[in-house]
């Protein structure tokens, strides 16, 4: 009998030790690439905890212990949310500092860095909306020959900005080379960080000297139930 409680004796001591093992626990991703959480958990993990990617099924397998797990968990949920849509506003103007166009103000050209541009006449040469989600492409005509493209990226950590990747504006050229194919010259390449709802400008001028420049006014602003 003294046998049998000092076995269950033992049997209750070890039990705590036990809770403090490791635990593993899978997480399924249903809006995010399991690839891109890998960032987000590493930094929470103990010296101890390890994370596999699981392609096949867009999961990843987080082994830890439990606090770290539920800090995990806590992240991974704010990480897969239904991507944030934008609407984008793309206007492009083209300005002078020849008195042969009309007014910052008669365009209704608000918030130009004042002081900064040497321009006193302007444009309007076209404009184009969009709404889209993140991840999304946007290739549209903005105001003939224009063609302005991009795709829209949340800015990593900071909710406050989006980012426009690949953002290019070019011009339509000749004929296509290839049928279905715009033949189009790239004039400016970029990477644009936008805080969101305030206007962007980018001024595209072959020379300082040359008087004239093309500006593009961009807006972004949160859109529907996923912003």
């Amino acid at each position: 009998m003294r046998r049998a409680l000092l076995l269950v004796l033992a049997l209750v001591v070890a039990l705590p030790a036990l809770a403090d093992g490791p635990v593993s626990r899978v997480f399924t991703f249903k809006h995010r690439p399991a690839g891109e959480a890998v960032a987000v958990v590493e930094p929470l993990l103990s010296p101890d905890g390890s994370v596999m990617v699981r392609p096949r099924d867009n999961s990843l397998t987080v082994v830890d212990d439990a606090d770290s797990i539920a800090r995990v968990a806590q992240a991974l949920a704010r990480f897969d949310s239904a991507p944030a849509k934008y609407k984008v506003t793309v206007r492009l103007v083209r300005a002078s500092t020849r008195p042969d166009g009309r007014s910052a103000a008669e365009l209704g050209l608000t918030g130009l860095p004042s002081g900064l541009l040497p321009y006193t006449s302007y444009r309007e040469v076209g404009a184009f909306q969009t709404v889209t989600a993140e991840g999304g492409f946007v290739s549209a005509s903005v105001g003939d020959p224009y063609v302005v493209s991009f795709g829209v990226r949340a800015a990593a950590g900071d909710s406050e900005r989006v980012q426009l990747v690949r953002f290019e504006l070019g011009r339509r050229e000749g004929p296509s080379v290839l049928p279905g194919v715009e033949n189009v010259r790239p004039m400016v390449r970029s990477t644009v960080s936008l805080l969101v709802g305030q206007k962007f400008v980018m001024v595209a001028t072959p020379s300082e000297a040359s008087g004239e420049a093309l500006l593009l006014l961009v807006v972004a602003e949160r859109s529907g139930a996923g912003s």
